[in-house]
């Protein structure tokens, strides 16, 4: 067994145990997973493990600096296949958006989707007519999974903790959420 191996099975990766921590403890989480630096057998054990510790939540990033000394995964497009081809529709996969993106990351965005990806995370902004351009612009290609506004909150701390700003992900539930928080019209 390599050493990754037993820091993999063993769960002595900081962000691996308190994700096993809080979902023992019945809490959703999402793990994010790198491109950068990955390699298909460390992920297909890593797979495993959160799999068998019953976290059900990915959160795809930094897909597009392939380097192949690094990296296995030329892109985001191309993890979110080898994820589903390894584990079927078992994990729910997020990935980042960007209000005010160019039209070549928004086509990037779309091959996400089309590979398989279950929901978009925007980056974070103020107005929410940031997020309705983005939210159109999707539309017009034909991106059709729940875009997750990252809205930042210039209100006071407790709005964050309101049940409307709450939401839940997961392989079976896939999205619940108001229609404000969907819509942006928060």
């Amino acid at each position: 067994m390599t050493k990754v191996t037993e820091l993999i099975k063993d769960m002595n990766v900081n962000s691996l145990r308190i994700a096993r921590t809080l979902a023992k403890k019945g809490k959703h989480v999402i793990l994010h997973i790198s491109c950068e630096l990955m390699k298909s057998n460390y992920l297909k054990e890593l797979l495993g493990v959160l799999q068998g510790n019953k976290i059900y939540n990915l959160f795809l990033i930094l897909g597009e600096n392939y380097d192949s000394n690094t990296s296995e995964f030329e892109s985001t497009s191309q993890l979110i296949k080898f994820i589903k081809k390894q584990t079927g529709s078992y994990f729910c996969i997020g990935v980042a958006g960007f209000p005010g993106c160019s039209e070549e990351k928004l086509v990037h965005l779309k091959e996400k989707i089309e590979s398989g990806a279950d929901y978009i995370l925007t980056q974070a902004f103020f107005e929410k007519n940031t997020y309705k351009a983005f939210a159109d612009q999707c539309e017009r290609l034909n991106i059709k999974v729940p875009i997750i506004p990252g809205k930042i909150a210039s209100t006071i701390f407790s709005t964050l903790e309101s049940e409307r700003c709450r939401f839940l992900i997961n392989s079976s539930e896939k999205f619940v959420g108001t229609p404000e928080i969907v819509t942006g019209n928060v």
